[in-house]
């Protein structure tokens, strides 16, 4: 409510500026708040086994390929506690993840090719850290030999 020089109330309230988005009619919603427009549901579905697979992967272990995670895993906890010796064996752990990732996605042959090449380098990767542990455990004993002769 406006006022005048004289201290008399002005009768009529101020308009908004036509331009500016005041008005007499009413105020225009901008896109994203306009009634027409209803924000849509997406349809959500998630698959808990791939498609035709009738029994679960625990009950069949046939038709499942493995993925080696925790063998490769185990590589890679047990090469960098010996001697920084798990960044050779990281990759199988990396093919691990794959042969999962495509065993859920319902990519049966993707899964059997990753995860043969994981259980190929986790036999290489196995192997080494027997060699590695044999060459430790015979250095300490070779040192305690020596030091007690």
């Amino acid at each position: 409510m406006g006022t005048e020089a004289s201290g008399r109330r002005n009768p009529e309230p101020r308009r908004a500026n036509p331009a500016a988005g005041g008005g007499a009619g009413p105020v225009p919603l901008p896109p994203f708040l306009s009634p027409t427009m209803r924000p849509r549901q997406a349809e959500v579905s998630i698959p808990l086994q791939p498609p035709g697979a009738g029994a679960t992967p625990a009950s069949d272990p046939v038709g499942q390929p493995r993925d080696y995670v925790l063998w490769s895993l185990f590589n890679v906890l047990l090469g960098y506690g010996l001697s920084c010796f798990g960044c050779f064996c990281f990759p199988a752990l990396i093919y691990s993840i794959k042969a999962r990732d495509c065993k859920v996605l319902g990519d049966v042959e993707g899964a059997r090719q990753h995860g043969a090449r994981a259980k190929a380098l986790n036999i290489i990767c196995s192997v080494l850290l027997v060699l590695i542990l044999l060459v430790i455990t015979i250095c300490i004993i070779g040192a305690i030999v020596s030091t007690t002769i």
